[in-house]
Protein backbone atom coordinates (compact mmCIF):
# COMPACT_ATOMS: atom_id res chain seq x y z
CA UNK A 1 0.00 0.00 0.00
CA UNK A 2 2.97 2.41 1.17
CA UNK A 3 4.35 1.60 -2.61
CA UNK A 4 1.19 2.68 -3.98
CA UNK A 5 1.34 5.56 -1.99
CA UNK A 6 4.38 6.91 -3.57
CA UNK A 7 3.85 5.76 -7.01
CA UNK A 8 0.84 7.95 -7.05
CA UNK A 9 2.51 10.43 -5.38
CA UNK A 10 5.38 10.83 -7.95
CA UNK A 11 2.72 10.98 -10.49
CA UNK A 12 1.37 14.04 -9.12
CA UNK A 13 4.29 15.86 -8.67
CA UNK A 14 5.65 15.13 -11.97
CA UNK A 15 2.48 16.81 -13.89
CA UNK A 16 2.56 19.85 -12.08
CA UNK A 17 4.61 22.83 -13.65
CA UNK A 18 7.86 23.96 -12.52
CA UNK A 19 7.82 26.87 -10.16
CA UNK A 20 9.09 29.84 -10.55
CA UNK A 21 8.86 31.93 -14.64
CA UNK A 22 9.57 28.51 -16.58
CA UNK A 23 6.34 28.24 -18.46
CA UNK A 24 5.50 24.48 -19.88
CA UNK A 25 3.50 24.83 -22.51
CA UNK A 26 5.03 24.17 -25.91
CA UNK A 27 2.20 26.80 -27.79
CA UNK A 28 3.92 30.74 -27.03
CA UNK A 29 1.28 32.90 -26.01
CA UNK A 30 2.45 34.94 -28.89
CA UNK A 31 0.74 32.82 -30.76
CA UNK A 32 -2.61 32.62 -28.75
CA UNK A 33 -4.05 36.37 -30.66
CA UNK A 34 -6.67 38.13 -32.39
CA UNK A 35 -7.75 37.36 -35.57
CA UNK A 36 -10.56 39.08 -36.50
CA UNK A 37 -10.77 42.51 -37.82
CA UNK A 38 -12.64 44.73 -35.61
CA UNK A 39 -12.19 47.77 -38.05
CA UNK A 40 -13.65 46.22 -41.47
CA UNK A 41 -16.52 48.05 -42.69
CA UNK A 42 -20.10 46.58 -42.07
CA UNK A 43 -19.08 44.49 -38.65
CA UNK A 44 -20.29 45.50 -35.05
CA UNK A 45 -17.85 44.52 -32.58
CA UNK A 46 -19.58 42.25 -30.07
CA UNK A 47 -16.45 41.42 -27.90
CA UNK A 48 -13.28 42.43 -28.18
CA UNK A 49 -10.32 40.37 -27.72
CA UNK A 50 -10.00 38.97 -24.70
CA UNK A 51 -7.43 36.75 -23.51
CA UNK A 52 -7.86 34.63 -20.08
CA UNK A 53 -5.30 32.02 -19.10
CA UNK A 54 -3.85 30.75 -22.68
CA UNK A 55 -6.91 31.41 -24.49
CA UNK A 56 -8.81 33.97 -26.86
CA UNK A 57 -12.08 34.95 -27.48
CA UNK A 58 -13.74 37.65 -29.71
CA UNK A 59 -16.70 38.24 -31.72
CA UNK A 60 -18.18 40.47 -33.97
CA UNK A 61 -21.24 40.84 -36.01
CA UNK A 62 -21.51 40.21 -39.50
CA UNK A 63 -23.44 42.74 -41.39
CA UNK A 64 -26.52 40.59 -42.27
CA UNK A 65 -26.44 40.29 -37.87
CA UNK A 66 -25.02 36.92 -38.01
CA UNK A 67 -23.02 36.54 -35.11
CA UNK A 68 -19.58 34.72 -35.72
CA UNK A 69 -17.25 34.56 -32.70
CA UNK A 70 -13.39 33.49 -32.93
CA UNK A 71 -11.58 31.48 -29.80
CA UNK A 72 -7.70 30.22 -29.94
CA UNK A 73 -5.56 28.89 -27.35
CA UNK A 74 -3.68 26.16 -26.48
CA UNK A 75 -0.51 25.08 -24.66
CA UNK A 76 0.59 21.28 -25.90
CA UNK A 77 -2.01 21.43 -29.21
CA UNK A 78 -3.02 24.64 -30.86
CA UNK A 79 -6.41 25.43 -31.65
CA UNK A 80 -8.76 27.62 -33.36
CA UNK A 81 -12.40 27.55 -34.52
CA UNK A 82 -15.02 29.90 -35.26
CA UNK A 83 -18.65 29.67 -34.44
CA UNK A 84 -21.74 30.98 -36.61
CA UNK A 85 -24.78 31.85 -34.35
CA UNK A 86 -28.49 31.87 -35.52
CA UNK A 87 -27.49 30.52 -39.05
CA UNK A 88 -30.71 29.73 -40.77
CA UNK A 89 -30.05 26.31 -42.76
CA UNK A 90 -32.49 24.85 -45.57
CA UNK A 91 -32.13 21.20 -44.45
CA UNK A 92 -29.47 20.02 -41.47
CA UNK A 93 -27.56 17.54 -44.14
CA UNK A 94 -23.91 17.55 -43.87
CA UNK A 95 -23.37 19.14 -47.68
CA UNK A 96 -25.92 22.12 -46.61
CA UNK A 97 -23.94 22.63 -43.03
CA UNK A 98 -20.76 22.44 -44.67
CA UNK A 99 -21.53 24.67 -47.46
CA UNK A 100 -22.98 27.16 -45.56
CA UNK A 101 -20.30 27.28 -43.05
CA UNK A 102 -17.59 27.12 -45.85
CA UNK A 103 -19.72 30.61 -47.31
CA UNK A 104 -19.59 32.24 -43.85
CA UNK A 105 -16.21 31.59 -43.20
CA UNK A 106 -15.25 33.51 -46.62
CA UNK A 107 -17.50 36.67 -45.60
CA UNK A 108 -15.57 36.54 -41.81
CA UNK A 109 -13.24 39.84 -41.95
CA UNK A 110 -9.95 38.19 -40.82
CA UNK A 111 -6.29 39.92 -39.96
CA UNK A 112 -3.76 38.87 -42.79
CA UNK A 113 -2.40 36.79 -39.81
CA UNK A 114 -5.53 34.78 -39.86
CA UNK A 115 -6.09 34.15 -43.71
CA UNK A 116 -4.31 30.39 -43.17
CA UNK A 117 -6.48 29.69 -40.61
CA UNK A 118 -9.54 30.68 -42.59
CA UNK A 119 -8.11 28.61 -45.83
CA UNK A 120 -6.99 25.08 -43.51
CA UNK A 121 -10.44 25.24 -42.25
CA UNK A 122 -12.14 25.83 -45.92
CA UNK A 123 -9.58 23.21 -47.27
CA UNK A 124 -11.29 20.62 -44.69
CA UNK A 125 -14.79 21.52 -45.25
CA UNK A 126 -14.10 21.25 -49.15
CA UNK A 127 -12.77 17.46 -48.35
CA UNK A 128 -14.27 14.62 -49.24
CA UNK A 129 -13.56 12.62 -46.49
CA UNK A 130 -15.66 13.28 -43.78
CA UNK A 131 -16.53 11.16 -41.19
CA UNK A 132 -20.14 11.19 -39.30
CA UNK A 133 -19.91 11.19 -35.54
CA UNK A 134 -22.76 12.20 -33.00
CA UNK A 135 -25.73 13.47 -33.84
CA UNK A 136 -25.20 16.95 -35.68
CA UNK A 137 -20.80 16.37 -35.52
CA UNK A 138 -19.20 15.42 -38.43
CA UNK A 139 -14.79 14.68 -38.47
CA UNK A 140 -12.94 16.55 -41.10
CA UNK A 141 -10.03 15.63 -43.06
CA UNK A 142 -7.09 18.25 -42.23
CA UNK A 143 -3.76 15.51 -42.25
CA UNK A 144 -2.63 15.18 -39.22
CA UNK A 145 -5.07 17.52 -37.41
CA UNK A 146 -8.55 16.78 -35.65
CA UNK A 147 -10.85 19.40 -37.40
CA UNK A 148 -14.84 19.04 -37.16
CA UNK A 149 -17.93 20.82 -38.08
CA UNK A 150 -20.37 20.64 -35.01
CA UNK A 151 -24.49 21.90 -36.10
CA UNK A 152 -26.77 22.51 -32.81
CA UNK A 153 -30.22 23.40 -33.36
CA UNK A 154 -31.99 26.13 -31.61
CA UNK A 155 -35.69 24.50 -32.36
CA UNK A 156 -36.84 27.83 -30.83
CA UNK A 157 -35.34 29.86 -33.46
CA UNK A 158 -35.32 27.22 -35.92
CA UNK A 159 -31.95 28.30 -36.47
CA UNK A 160 -28.73 26.41 -36.11
CA UNK A 161 -25.42 27.28 -34.78
CA UNK A 162 -22.05 26.17 -36.87
CA UNK A 163 -18.97 25.51 -35.33
CA UNK A 164 -15.55 24.73 -37.79
CA UNK A 165 -12.35 24.02 -35.33
CA UNK A 166 -8.92 23.01 -35.80
CA UNK A 167 -6.75 21.63 -33.25
CA UNK A 168 -3.29 20.15 -33.80
CA UNK A 169 -0.76 18.41 -31.20
CA UNK A 170 2.67 20.25 -30.62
Amino acid sequence: MTRLACILLLGVTAAVPPAGDEDPCILQLEAIRSRLDHTAEGVTTVTEPARVGRGLTEALVLGDGTVVEFRTGGCVHYGFGFTFRSVVLGDRSFASASARTAELLRRVPVREDGVADVALLLDALASPLATPAAAGETWLDCGDAVCRLLVVPDEKTDTVTLTVSYDFPL
